[in-house]
């Protein structure tokens, strides 16, 4: 069986003319080449509705010949099949967590190259493998989404209102990719910030934090970064810490466009993750630009030295050094050890 289909998949392939498709012209008309690749998509179809295991999947495609399988994979993005867009997208995007693996590397660009095909259909069954926690996968999935170009983002802002949190989550993470291009996704984003599933959440702050931060110039208002900080102050009040260190490091992605919140991201510091109070110091380095700033925060400066977190401490010595630069005599001030940043230094 495996012989006989490889050879009628070769032969299809080859011939010319009227009926016949050759290699590479990649289109459908073709009766017996259509009838073979309807063949395939069913044995695929229902290998994935069983959950087969990886080597039936491949076998499959091995069955066709190696040119074969590669063409038909690269259709299945085409606009000629009778099968749904979305039933294709499924199909590629299960046979890319397959092929994905060791043994059927060879497949996978192809199957890249038929999901860009399909465009926007394609957006919503893959980010359903955001639920893979893969990221070799999620790598995959964001370079075919991104590929496409700006025409995603209204799927993407719609993907944050859908069923599956996966797919919210998914969303939110490619929002941040799309950084200052996806400004438009804001608001919706930042209605997810109090989304019932923690991951969708932390998506979505750090989806704020990279677009807000993206922003440049003319491409930003006062009353926008107003809206982000807000946003950003309302992560730093979440139970999951992961949520709240997006948000401090929002602050420091604003940078000065942040110092409305400066209150909310000194009183951050009380948080009991060190990762959290080491981002609130790392974040002040940014959002401290004028000396009464400084005098703002330099109790809790003084407090990281003495943190029992190493790692705080060290930022807050970093810290220090750098507003040294722009605060002189300040610094030694608030030391009060008489050695400036190297008394400081030296008691870490």
């Amino acid at each position: 069986m495996k012989k006989v289909f490889a050879s009628k998949a070769a032969d299809i392939m080859q011939r010319g003319g009227d009926g016949a498709v050759s290699k590479g012209e990649g289109v459908l008309e073709s009766g017996g080449r259509e009838v073979l690749w309807g063949e395939v998509y069913d044995r695929l179809s229902q290998a994935l509705e069983r959950e087969g295991g990886v080597g039936e999947l491949l076998a499959v495609l091995r069955q066709m010949g190696e040119v074969a399988s590669l063409e038909f994979l690269r259709d299945l993005g085409r606009a000629e099949w009778k099968v749904s867009p979305l039933d294709r997208a499924r199909v590629l995007g299960r046979l890319l967590c397959v092929c994905s693996q060791d043994r059927g590397e060879v497949w996978v660009e192809p199957i890249l190259e038929g999901l860009v095909l399909l465009g926007g259909e394609a957006v919503l069954p893959l980010l359903e493998l955001f639920e893979l926690e893969d990221s070799l996968i999620w790598d995959y999935v964001s370079s075919v989404i991104l590929e496409m170009g700006e025409v995603v983002l209204p799927k993407l802002v719609a993907s944050l209102e859908s069923p599956n949190a996966h797919v919210r989550a998914g969303g939110c993470y490619l929002l941040a990719e799309m950084g200052r291009g996806a400004k438009e996704a804001l608001f919706a984003l930042s209605q997810r910030v109090c989304d019932r599933d923690r991951r969708v959440r932390q998506g979505a702050v750090y989806a704020i934090s990279e677009i807000g931060g993206s922003l440049r110039g003319g491409e930003s208002s006062e009353e926008l970064d107003r809206f982000v900080v807000a946003c950003l102050s309302q992560g730093l009040q979440d139970r999951d810490w992961l949520v709240r260190y997006y948000g401090v490091r929002g602050f420091g992605r604003l940078g000065s466009r942040a110092r409305e919140g400066l209150g909310a991201l000194i009183l951050a510091f009380e948080d009991e993750e060190a990762g959290v109070r080491q981002g609130v110091i790392e974040a002040l380095e940014w959002v401290v630009e004028e000396r009464k700033d400084f005098v703002a925060v330099r109790g809790i400066l003084c407090r990281a030295l003495e943190d029992r977190d190493s790692l705080v401490r060290q930022a807050a010595g970093r810290v220090f050094e750098r507003l040294d630069g722009s605060f002189k005599g300040g610094v030694d001030e608030v030391a009060g050890r008489g050695g400036g940043v190297e008394g400081i230094r030296d008691n870490l």
